[in-house]
């Protein structure tokens, strides 16, 4: 497996030392090791995964036990030490092949005088692992720190929900950010029935459970959905509950031209095109990157009622204005909805940062506002909970002539869906 930790050192440092985004990284490495054994795939993402979602864990445990702390350590040895606490604490690995599998990756990446400073500390914490365990459960007075250290979370992120929607919402979040991934798909009932769909991959053997959501199913065990006949033939496609929630909420009598400004994958504009007769979507985003990832998607799933084009959302574009009876702005966001999915995402934002997106969501939102016809909708939407990126964003929107209809906030976890906000609002 030496060869194997080789490449979960490799990723783990892509993301926590060069900031690239974990499920990029992830697609990626399986992407180019298809013949890769199940086994190991398996590890590799358990292992990956794992390590970046209880790096303030891990790091707190190490401190406690070293006297040279994670900050001040090199960073490849860094991240020796935490694929090796993590496999210790969480995994079904032998203390010994945990311990003595690091000193070979360390001896492996040419650093042979830290192998023992390696074997050290790994052996020290599996020593004291019962003790250990109870990391984060102590009483002390300091609650955000205990939460902060258990739930592996910043503290600026557990002040921000237990100041906003309480302690028993906060565990209940930062409790769901680690259940096991689940792939939730929705149907494309203008091509299959949820009902047959459903009986289709039942019958495969695939484990696959209805929803609250007539279109939507989770896949409980994904076998890789290129697998999935009714998946490359765009019966289905992902897309998570939440995301699906805030696209039924546009009255849609069939006939609507509608505009998605911020589109890439294309599942919000897919949702509307499959529920449209005689209308149409224009799919937009920034680059010809994402905008490829979308028609990728259209393709697949054969909607011919949707229309792409690169186009940057905080630019106004003339032509659009008044032009369209629905306007989708799912705008970029802080994404602390989505930590479950996308873990990295609490070590690369900060309130500074959301401060930033908002001026961005402004920008963009000044056009939106324009781009849609008096009496059509605007559907905005963040995957966050912060405020100031959905409520105060609703507020200044409605500042400048439209109707709130409709807005909820879905905290991580509500109805087994990922934190989600959205809203309807009707231009006067």
């Amino acid at each position: 497996m030496t060869d194997i930790r080789n490449d979960c050192l490799n990723l783990i440092m892509a993301v926590l030392e060069e900031h690239r985004p974990s499920h990029l990284v992830m697609a990626g490495y399986l992407d180019a090791h298809r013949d890769l054994p199940d086994m190991d795939r398996s590890f590799v993402k358990r292992l990956v995964i794992g390590v970046v979602e209880r790096r303030i864990t891990l790091d707190h445990v190490i401190d406690s036990v070293s006297k040279t702390k994670t900050a001040g350590m090199k960073p490849v040895i860094r991240n020796i030490i935490l694929m090796g606490v993590y496999q210790l604490l969480y995994m079904n690995v032998p203390d010994s092949a945990a311990c003595n599998e690091s000193v070979k990756l360390t001896k492996k990446r040419g650093l042979v005088n830290l192998s023992g400073f390696v074997n050290g500390v790994l052996r020290n914490i599996a020593r004291n692992k019962e003790e250990l365990a109870g990391f984060g459960n102590d009483n002390s007075e300091n609650n955000t720190g205990r939460m902060s250290i258990r739930y592996s979370m910043p503290e600026w992120i557990v002040r921000y929900f237990l100041d906003n929607y309480g302690e028993e919402a906060a565990i209940k979040a930062f409790d769901y950010y680690f259940e096991p991934s689940k792939t939730c798909i929705r149907c494309n009932a203008s091509r299959i029935s949820p009902e047959e769909l459903f009986e289709r991959l039942t019958a495969r053997g695939i484990c696959v459970s209805r929803t609250e959501r007539a279109r939507c199913m989770v896949l409980r065990d994904n076998p890789g959905l290129g697998s999935i006949p009714e998946f490359t033939e765009g019966l289905f496609t992902v897309q998570d509950m939440s995301s699906v929630m805030a696209g039924e909420i546009a009255d849609v009598a069939g006939n609507e031209v509608v505009l998605d400004l911020c589109a890439a994958p294309g599942g919000k504009s897919m949702n509307i095109a499959d529920r449209l007769t005689t209308g149409s979507v224009l799919a937009c985003d920034i680059s010809e990157q994402k905008v490829a990832m979308i028609e990728e998607n259209i393709r697949r799933c054969r909607l011919n009622n949707i229309s792409t084009r690169v186009n940057d959302a905080a630019v106004f574009v003339p032509e659009f204005e008044a032009a369209f009876d629905i306007v989708i702005a799912d705008v970029p966001c802080s994404g602390l909805g989505i930590i479950g999915r996308k873990p990295d995402i609490k070590y690369n934002m900060s309130p500074e940062g959301q401060k930033e997106l908002v001026t961005l969501q402004r920008r963009i939102l000044d056009n939106a506002v324009r781009y849609v016809r008096p009496g059509g909708q605007l559907l905005f939407s963040t995957c966050t909970v912060n405020r100031a990126e959905n409520e105060e964003n609703v507020a200044y929107i409605a500042a400048k002539g439209y109707d709130c209809e409709l807005q909820r906030q879905l905290l991580p976890g509500d109805n087994g869906a990922d934190g989600f906000f959205y809203s309807k609002l009707i231009r006067k």
